[in-house]
């Protein structure tokens, strides 16, 4: 099942997606948004969320990657270290814009043992040459591939397919940089993993590197002028009329020269648009390097369920090179539509661009963009009759998701949930039910049953359009009808991710090569790792001794080491599987050697060998790693950084390993008790009152923020599940946290509060009529939150950490701390850290876990991290 990308959909060839503007999020940080990435980039599988990967020294922890292969399914496991384009471009010696023409497989003598090593022989055509030297083909030898019922698996490097086009950061031997990382999937000259153009993603390798490059035949699109504002200039239901007789009217205009009317041309009446009116006279030629945009709107499609923007157009460009588009948008920055290059044939043509996708919302921009480069200029391009077109019709209702039932599960076991709900449509059609993947992508189920009011289905894994296997995580679940309508999302809880295979021993035993660099504990570490494992089912790894291997082979051992030559840089560990059939025969487990990783035991800003050998094992288990905002605390979670230590199973890494191997006879469960009593602090001890029917089940007594939690929920402010959960490490959205911190202050809020935000929803079913819009309101009022832009407030994002204790400190008014207080932790942020400062000096921190100099402050803030700050802040 492949995934539903958030960032881009597929569509026909002459389909463009435009960025714009970057967004401001609260405290001012620069975040990327779609279309914009700065620092760090929005990657697909394999790679840190662009918010999250702005911490120095990130890492994704092993991916656990499920797909169905023949004979059965492969569980893939690497640990990378984050790259965002700019680094990856300064240490590729070749960058290239590629197909791949031939893909095949073949088996290799091994260097050691009695099997055979299998490969992969990727020829390319190079389409263009970003960075390096000149080269018309290249031919790729890559580790793994599958023959017959075997199979070598080595995700430390990217799966190609006949015919597609990616953009590759290649070493000096090669090696894609990075991994999966250094090669991305390029679709109608962009490339959706970043949401930029091939262009833009060109001239960020070129400053990258120095303005070293061989060659700028990239697309000609470039992102709109942030100059350009959000303008509210029309609210019409009825549509558009422009015959640009009496000038430009409404439309706002941008870009130098850019768009104005002209008597040259007119397919009626006098007048037409022309794309570089307002300084050249028709018919030209254009210049070099436009970049014109007229823009109008936003007009109010949500009462109609089809709509069109139609107009004529006259056409004289330099094909592939100069380009006219138009182009739709629902928050004034990111623009999707058609575009055209060439000539009309010396005529007027009649254009439409198809707005139904855009049916049915509250703010629609519409816009004509004209693009050249910088050689060969004609005429251009003119536009004349405009008109928006709608039906004026009732559009289709937006489905509701009321529950889920059961409300958690595990993903690759063939769980069936049951959504419930309404306005789905009584059949599906084209409808799908889709579980949370990662930032980048969601996963669509298999469905069971479809009824207006109930969907059965399987929870899911799948394959990110770059081929990498993954299963759903914990997070919000949506439903999208026949109608195109999709409903807000609701939380749903996934235990564990399951690979599908199995050794046929529940005992498996490794060697070690204690050969770290800078380390004498390392066997240690990795022992420890395993013996975590060990504890918790009745599957068991057992160290067997030593080894002196130096790289991955198949040799009949499963070995763990550390090699300086096996694994690219940017790539931190990797385990190769060797599998037949359906069976796990051999894994080496490598730890990258080379003198850019610093291993220890996570002191001193080394990688935690323990952490990061504890998660990989448990893809020997074949659990799947988990990318859920309510997945943070699990040791299967795919993200990390430098210096965390993650040494203990959650009890949903445990049950993992149960459900697929059964329960050892010494294996121990704990019960925690429904009378919580105290909790216990460094200097007293607090009597924690559990309010009548509110004691969750997943909130023990020796829950670090259960005194926190239950106080909130004793004075109504926050609450818990219809299953009797609260969820402390689950996330919370920006606009459920909106709705907290008005409460905790006791801020009135009523109707009359408005929403500056067109993205958030006005009045969502709940309980409480005021919600979400009147909270988000009183806090945009009172200067706690500043949104992503102007008119968008992402309400459904995670909030991090750093923005949860920006916007309380902001709510508290802190004042500045002595001049020589030294908080916990280091300057992390220029913008978030004085408010992190503040806070800390102020108490507002205390209690929180992990707050410590390598505290992940970009990372998801979770329920109990948010109630103990908020506690904080009413004591």
């Amino acid at each position: 099942m492949l995934p539903r990308s958030h960032l881009a959909k597929s569509r026909q060839k002459s389909r463009m997606i435009l960025g714009g503007m970057s967004g401001i999020t609260d405290g001012g940080r620069q975040l990327p948004t779609e279309g914009e990435c700065a620092q760090s980039d929005r990657r697909g599988r394999a790679r840190l969320a662009a918010r999250i990967g702005c911490v120095a020294g990130a890492l994704i922890l092993a991916l656990c990657l499920l797909g169905l292969i023949p004979g059965g399914h492969v569980a893939n496991a690497t640990t990378l270290k984050y790259l965002t384009l700019e680094e990856m471009a300064q240490v590729a010696d070749r960058v290239v814009l590629a197909k791949a023409d031939r893909v095949s497989s073949h088996t290799v003598t091994a260097s050691t043992g009695s099997g055979a090593d299998i490969k992969t022989i990727v020829d390319l055509e190079i389409l263009d040459i970003i960075k390096g030297g000149q080269v018309s083909r290249l031919s790729l030898d890559l580790p793994g591939g599958t023959m017959g019922k075997d199979r070598v698996v080595a995700d430390y490097v990217p799966s190609f397919t006949p015919n597609e086009t990616c953009l590759l950061f290649l070493d000096a031997e090669n090696r894609v940089v990075g991994g999966p990382q250094g090669k991305l999937a390029v679709v109608d000259g962009r490339v959706p993993a970043l949401d930029i153009s091939v262009s833009a993603a060109g001239r960020r390798v070129e400053a990258a590197s120095g303005g070293v490059i061989t060659s700028k035949s990239y697309s000609a699109w470039r992102p709109r002028p942030a100059s350009v504002g959000l303008q509210f200039l029309q609210a019409a239901q009825d549509g558009l009329s422009d015959g640009f007789e009496v000038g430009l009217g409404n439309w706002i205009v941008t870009g130098s020269p850019s768009w104005g009317t002209t008597t040259y041309r007119a397919n009626s009446g006098t007048h037409s648009a022309y794309c570089a009116g307002s300084a050249i006279t028709a018919p030209g030629p254009y210049s070099y390097n436009m970049n014109a945009w007229m823009v109008a709107g936003p007009f109010d499609l949500s009462q109609v369920s089809s709509a069109s923007l139609d107009y004529r157009l006259y056409l004289n460009t330099e094909a592939n090179y100069d380009w006219f588009a138009a182009m739709a948008s629902t928050d004034g920055t990111n623009f999707l539509g058609d575009g055209w290059s060439g000539s009309s044939g010396g005529a007027w043509a009649d254009k439409s661009l198809d707005l139904t996708e855009w049916a049915g919302q509250r703010s629609v921009w519409v816009a004509f963009v004209f693009n050249s480069d910088n050689t060969v200029n004609l005429e251009g391009a003119y536009v004349d009759d405009v008109r928006l077109i709608t039906n004026g019709g009732v559009p289709p209702s937006t489905p509701v998701i009321s529950s889920i039932s059961p409300s958690s599960g595990s993903s690759g076991t063939g769980t069936q949930v049951t959504v419930h709900g309404l306005g789905f449509g009584n059949s599906r059609g084209g409808g799908s039910v889709d579980f949370y993947g990662d930032e980048e992508y969601v996963i669509s189920a298999s469905i069971v049953s479809w009824t207006d009011t109930a969907i059965g289905c399987i929870i899911p894994t799948g394959v990110d359009p770059t081929g990498y296997e993954f299963s759903a995580g914990s997070g919000p679940v949506t439903v999208t009808n026949s109608s195109g309508r999709t409903s807000a999302g609701y939380d749903f809880h996934v235990t564990f991710g399951y690979g599908g295979m199995r050794w046929d021993s529940a005992s498996v035993g490794f060697r070690v090569n204690p050969n770290a660099p800078g380390i004498t504990r390392e066997r240690e570490l990795v022992d420890a790792a395993a013996e975590t494992w060990s504890e918790a089912s009745a599957f068991s790894l057992r160290d067997t001794g030593t080894c002196s291997t130096t790289n991955q082979a198949y040799d009949g051992h499963n070995d763990v080491l550390w090699s300086p030559y096996d694994l690219p840089y940017g790539v931190l560990a990797a385990t190769q599987f060797r599998v037949s059939g359906s069976r796990l025969t051999e894994c080496d487990l490598v730890f990258n050697a080379s003198s850019s990783n610093h291993w220890g035991d996570g002191s001193g800003g080394t990688y935690d060998i323990q952490s990061i050998a504890l998660h990989e094992f448990g893809h020997w288990l074949m659990l799947n790693d988990l990318y859920g905002p309510g997945d943070t605390a699990k040791v299967m979670y795919g993200y990390g950084e430098t210096g965390e230590i993650v040494r203990e199973l959650t009890p949903d890494d445990a049950a993992g390993a149960v459900w697929i191997y059964g329960r050892s006879s010494t294996t121990t469960t704990t019960s925690s008790s429904t009378t919580i009593t105290s909790s216990t602090t460094t200097s007293s001890t607090t009597t924690t009152t559990i309010p009548s029917g509110q004691y969750f089940s997943d909130v023990p007594q020796n829950h670090p923020y259960a005194a926190q939690i239950y106080d909130l929920a004793n004075r109504a402010i926050i609450s818990g599940f219809p299953d009797g959960t609260f969820r402390p490490d689950a996330s919370l959205s920006r606009q459920q946290f909106a709705k907290v911190i008005v409460l905790t202050l006791g801020l009135p809020v009523s109707e009359d509060d408005i929403c500056p935000f067109i993205d958030v929803m006005t009045s969502m079913p709940s309980a409480d009529p005021l919600y979400p819009d009147h909270y988000v309101a009183v806090c945009a009022a009172q200067g706690i939150t500043l949104g992503k832009t102007p008119s968008s407030f992402a309400p459904y994002d995670s909030i991090y950490r750093a923005q949860l204790i920006t916007m309380v400190s902001r709510a508290a008014n802190l004042g500045e701390p002595p001049q020589d207080y030294v908080p916990p932790f280091g300057v992390f942020d220029a913008t978030h850290y004085p408010f992190a400062r503040k806070a800390a000096y102020a108490g507002l921190l205390d209690g929180i876990q992990g707050m410590g100099p390598y505290f992940a402050f970009f990372h998801p803030a979770t329920r109990g991290e948010v109630c103990a700050l908020l506690y904080n802040l009413l004591y």
